[in-house]
């Protein structure tokens, strides 16, 4: 009966002991998120706290961002294309000499 007691209390401190080990795990994504919602000026825990605004200016600055890459990628195309002119070689077009 003592042997079972023992064997009960050793689980019993196991079981603690993943249980205390888990928390640390989860006290320290807790915080990693906290800190990232505080750099993103997210404050969750304002009384009047609005989710759709937030994922409003997200979508609206996403898409500001993609349009500005576009134009980028776009705006050195425009740059290099020059229209085509036919090569001259000693005063001759498309390198026929008369």
């Amino acid at each position: 009966m003592q042997s079972l007691a023992i064997c009960q209390m050793n689980m019993m401190q196991i079981l603690l002991q993943k249980i205390s080990r888990r928390s640390k795990v989860i006290r320290k994504q807790e915080k990693l998120v906290n800190d990232n919602l505080k750099r993103k000026r997210i404050y969750l825990e304002r009384d009047r706290f609005d989710l759709m605004s937030v994922l409003r200016k997200s979508l609206e600055v996403t898409e500001e961002r993609e349009l500005l890459q576009r134009q980028s990628l776009q705006q050195p195309q425009h740059q290099h294309q020059q229209p085509h002119q036919p090569a001259v070689v000693n005063g001759a077009a498309n390198g026929f000499s008369a």
